[in-house]
This record gives structure tokens, C-alpha cells and sequence, in this order.
């Protein structure tokens, strides 16, 4: 009987825990979003410039979705070397995408919100990747 009870119990507990837990992956309007709420309390924009950044990183993030969509799709038919090299041009896409987004964060920004910009997005790109990726469910 006891068993049965601490069973009961632990079963009820962990579907609570699961249901308790907020959806992991965001779309990409609202992974702009967040990252736009982050950028405007940090670097004090305006609403102009609050405007444009969320344009810029809806289309950014928007763009990244299409092309890991199209990667996992592809690199599930693929052999070994042509998933390296299908890696590697989408490696090479987000560098260009994220350069391109930089200009265009250039574009918007004064040269102080600018400079404060890069300092985040240095300071994240330092953290240790479970940080970086703590929101991040692993597909399965």
C-alpha cells in the first residue's frame, strides 16, 4: 500500500513538474521580441529605433528559421560528406547573416549604443554554451 501511494505520488508530481514547465521553443517573432525587449531597456532606444530593431531581427530571425529548417531537413538524407559540407555553408550563412545584421544595428543606432551592442553581443558569445542555450530543448 505504501508503495503504491509514493508511487501515485511521484507520478502526480512529475506530470505536475512537466505541465508546470513554459514551452521551450519560441517562434521567431517571439524570440524578436525578446531580443528586442533586451536591446531596448539596454541600450535606452527610442521608439523609432525600437521600431526598426524589431523589424531588423524579425526578418533575422525569420531568415535563420528557414535555413535551420532547410539544414535538418536535408542533412537527414544525406552521408557523412556531404552533411560536413552542408554544415559548413550553414555556418558560413549565419556568419554573413549576422554581419549583415550588424550593419544594419550600425544603421540605427548612435555610435554609444552601438559600441554597447557589440559588448553584449560579445559577452554572449563568451558564455559558456549552457548558458547561451539554457532555453534550448534538444530535438530528438
Amino acid at each position: 500500500m505504501k508503495t503504491l501511494l509514493i508511487v501515485t505520488l511521484s507520478l502526480i508530481t512529475l506530470t505536475l513538474n512537466i505541465n508546470a514547465q513554459p514551452e521551450m521553443r519560441m517562434n521567431p517573432e517571439e524570440r524578436a521580441q525578446r531580443i528586442t525587449k533586451m536591446l531596448t531597456d539596454s541600450l535606452e532606444l527610442n521608439e523609432d529605433q525600437t521600431e526598426k530593431v524589431l523589424q531588423i531581427q524579425l526578418d533575422h530571425q525569420k531568415k535563420i528559421q528557414e535555413k535551420r529548417t532547410e539544414f535538418r531537413n536535408t542533412g537527414r538524407t544525406q552521408d557523412r560528406n556531404a552533411m560536413r559540407s552542408n554544415r559548413q555553408e550553414f555556418m558560413n550563412f549565419m556568419n554573413n547573416e549576422r554581419k549583415e545584421m550588424h550593419q544594419k544595428m550600425k544603421n540605427v543606432l548612435n555610435e554609444e549604443q552601438y559600441e554597447k551592442y557589440l559588448d553584449l553581443e560579445l559577452e554572449r558569445a563568451q558564455r559558456p554554451p549552457v548558458e547561451q542555450n539554457r532555453r534550448r530543448v534538444r530535438p530528438r
